[in-house]
């Protein structure tokens, strides 16, 4: 970890801006890190005997864990019964809607950024076909997994990002255009999948 240029926040504003940049930074998505546990780590980080280094390095030990190999057999469990025919419900219905559901699922399972591009683009007319299937995967979840650990199926219409001034990627050189977003809530997480429009 880098030392930050001052031993601790002087807010709890000035803390969330640090530790967000970290965990952007070590590749830690906030939405994997707890409530409490995140309430946490503000305080640690304003605290003059902590402050930002061991507000650091307990983002570092939340990403260890979060990736150990026990935690993702662990997340590999709650998705075990049904992850198979979901996603041959999601393939047989389209290859591309199989496709992004397996990245879903695997991302859960490694517990990875919760927000992802999804590798093909299409055009508007192709991701606007794929809304309505996607949605109706919430049906077929109905037969695999009443429990709740997978739903949300949420597919809203496409969007050109630069015209609502969401045309930047966080701090990086990178724009966006028009997207199409394919949206999932497993096990308590919730899934975006962008996929970039041509």
């Amino acid at each position: 970890m880098t030392s930050p240029k001052q031993a601790y926040a002087k807010s709890s504003e000035e803390a969330e801006k640090w530790l967000l940049a970290y965990a952007d930074r070590i590749g830690l998505d906030k939405a994997w890190v707890g409530g409490d546990d995140w309430a946490t780590t503000v305080r640690i980080a304003c605290d003059k005997a902590n402050g930002l280094e061991t507000a650091g390095r307990t983002l570092d030990q939340e990403l260890l864990d979060l990736r150990s190999a026990a935690r993702r057999e662990a997340r590999r469990e709650v998705v075990a019964d049904y992850r198979a025919a979901m996603e041959q419900a999601a393939g047989q219905r389209d290859g591309d809607l199989g496709a992004i559901l397996v990245q879903c699922f695997d991302r859960y399972i490694a517990g990875a950024a919760l927000q992802f591009t999804y590798g093909a683009k299409m055009t508007k007319d192709r991701a606007e076909q794929l809304r309505g299937p996607w949605r109706q995967l919430n049906e077929d979840v109905d037969d695999y997994a009443a429990d709740d650990v997978i739903h949300g199926f949420h597919a809203p219409k496409p969007q050109d990002k630069a015209a609502v001034g969401k045309g930047t990627v966080g701090d990086t050189l990178a724009t966006r255009g028009w997207q199409a977003n394919f949206l999932v809530h497993i096990g308590g997480r919730k899934f975006n999948a962008h996929v970039d429009l041509n």
